[in-house]
């Protein structure tokens, strides 16, 4: 699946929603958006840099679609716009066609039918289409069970992500924070994604530098605190909106989705993912659980995207080996980290992110590894005397505030 792949559906109408959604297979992805906004439908088809859109149009808000309809074709006239109707009569046709819309659909069309037009829309794209660029510099956390640790993994790898390339614009985002903490790391926060679902269009770099301290240089961390079972309608289409700005504001974007909820993270936002990363210990019933949960994420995310495994905890000449965990769970092993509890310990309870308070670790050397490969950079010697010339200035910093 590509990004010009999704279709953008602006429908009230359960039923249609319902049956469009059985329309769709595996080449096509529907996101849809009431219609109560036109704003709103502007922004996620900037979101889903989407080239076709359905309109529910009906008797009772017919000059409602009408202007959905002309608004689309005059702000994006490289969308397709294709009216969607229970009953249309050749009246509103007419009104559909001369408001901008190129085609139209009669809830009940047999659905191969539908798909056939639907094809034929998506190879007639416009130039303007070709030339817009996708923004695809998300990287997904996630757990194979709700007891992962997700977020100790993810400061960390942010952290270094952060350090190794000079410049880089990164953003970390906690969406299992633990009050108005982040991470496990010594930062506090009052402004969150919940700020920017309520202001989608407020989101620019400007507020970005206002609200969000850099916790270290190129790096800000943001509370992604929200109430995960309301995720859906409009206020899944305002996350989907708020997110694209972020990504459009930062270079890199790592979103810690792990804990019960993390599904909900994954069938939202799985399409715009570069990577998914798969936290696990390396325990068997773990292990074999991920395959399911594999096969369950893997229509909600790009084509393109990477999906890959970090064993967390790992130990040496233990079973299962790689081959047989990757032969159970179909993905391959792309980190090993050690359990390295002391250090880790010390870590979490200091607030200090792993690499500054243990550089020399097994688990920083393993989890620097893996920041080779996401990177494609390697650590360098200057900065690596960097990072540890740090560490004994920040420590003594948060002992004496902790014993203040």
């Amino acid at each position: 699946m590509r990004d010009h792949d999704v279709v953008l559906g602006v429908l009230d109408d359960d039923g249609l929603r319902g049956w469009l959604r059985g329309v769709f297979d595996e080449t096509l992805r529907l996101e849809d958006v009431s219609r109560a906004d036109i704003s709103r439908i502007l922004r996620m088809l900037e979101a889903t840099n989407s080239h076709i859109a359905m309109v529910e149009v009906d008797e009772a808000g017919l000059n409602q679609a009408l202007a959905i309809i002309m608004a689309i074709s005059t702000a994006r006239p490289w969308v397709t716009v294709v009216a969607v109707c229970r009953a249309p009569h050749q009246e509103m046709l007419l009104q559909c066609m001369r408001a901008g819309a190129r085609d139209c659909l009669s809830a009940g069309t047999d659905m191969a039918e539908v798909r056939e037009r639907l094809r034929r829309h998506q190879l007639v794209r416009p130039p303007a289409l070709s030339a817009q660029t996708s923004v695809s510099n998300l990287i997904i956390i996630a757990g194979a069970d709700s007891l992962v640790d997700t977020g100790f993994f993810t400061q960390n790898l942010a952290v270094s992500m952060a350090a190794r390339v000079r410049g880089q614009r990164t953003l970390a985002i906690d969406a299992v924070p633990r009050g108005n903490g982040l991470f496990y790391l010594d930062a506090r926060t009052d402004f969150g994604l919940e700020n920017l679902l309520a202001n989608p269009e407020s989101l620019d770099e400007k507020l970005i530098d206002t609200a969000l301290d850099e916790f270290r240089p190129g790096l800000r961390l943001l509370h992604g605190g929200i109430d995960r079972a309301r995720i859906s309608g409009d206020r899944a289409a305002d996350l989907f909106i708020a997110l694209n700005r972020l990504m459009s504001v930062f270079d890199v974007v790592l979103i810690n989705a792990g804990g019960p909820g993390q599904c909900s993270w994954i069938h939202h936002l799985g399409i715009h993912a570069r990577q998914l990363i798969l936290l696990a210990t390396p325990e068997v019933h773990q292990i074999q659980a991920l395959r399911t949960v594999v096969n369950d994420w893997k229509p909600h995310l790009s084509a393109v995207a990477e999906i890959s495994l970090v064993l967390d905890g790992h130990e040496t000449g233990i079973t299962p080996t790689d081959d047989e965990i990757t032969e159970l769970c179909n993905v391959a092993v792309t980190a090993k980290l050690p359990m390295d509890w002391r250090h880790r310990l010390e870590a979490m309870n200091l607030g200090l992110p792993m690499c500054e308070q243990a550089a020399r670790s097994g688990y920083c050397r393993q989890l620097e590894a893996l920041v080779d490969r996401i990177t494609g950079t390697r650590l360098s010697g200057s900065l690596l005397d960097r990072i540890r010339g740090s560490v004994t200035r920040r420590q003594t910093s948060v002992l004496r505030e902790s014993r203040e």
